[in-house]
């Protein structure tokens, strides 16, 4: 035929004409499904991708500071884990098996007012008893899925979030 099907587009950057969500110009998720056409990793380098509901997520087990993990989960337009009910933190702490993972809540703004990287308040509490108690600014996730306050400089494996 000389002309194209039904759907199709006469766009040769198109990866796949079938799925309209997939394009040039969109938006690539930690998903392992290549949604902008594009080379290039859209998770955090060392990363691996999962799906929860409508986010994508990256487990990355490369022990990092929590500064260092944030910066490198908003390098691919990520965020460390907001964790918004209690589904989606054992989500989250299979994902990271039986690794410590540092989570996006933290009080670095203004101490003993934990609130998440985007600044959302913290609607979802699994604090372990006790906690937080004031030794750190950051907080992680342990391998009972419950979470502390730590120092920051610390190194942890950690979790991004698309948003």
């Amino acid at each position: 035929s000389c002309e194209a099907p039904e759907g199709y587009v006469d766009n040769a950057d198109d990866c796949n004409d079938a799925d309209g969500s997939i394009h040039p110009g969109a938006i690539d998720g930690c998903n392992g499904i290549d949604q902008d056409c594009a080379p290039g990793e859209s998770c955090p380098s060392g990363c691996r991708g999962a799906t929860y509901g409508s986010h994508d997520y990256a487990y990355c087990p490369t022990g990092t500071s929590w500064t260092t993990a944030r910066d490198r989960c908003a390098s691919t337009s990520m965020q460390l884990v907001r964790i918004d009910s209690s589904g989606e933190n054992a989500f989250v702490g299979d994902l990271g098996g039986t690794s410590i993972l540092w989570i996006g809540a933290n009080d670095r703004s203004s101490e003993g007012n934990f609130v998440w990287i985007d600044g959302a308040s913290i609607a979802s509490r699994h604090w372990t008893t006790g906690y937080p108690d004031g030794s750190g600014d950051c907080a992680r996730m342990n391998t009972d899925d419950r979470w502390v306050d730590t120092d920051c400089t610390r190194t942890y494996d950690y979790v991004c979030e698309s948003r």
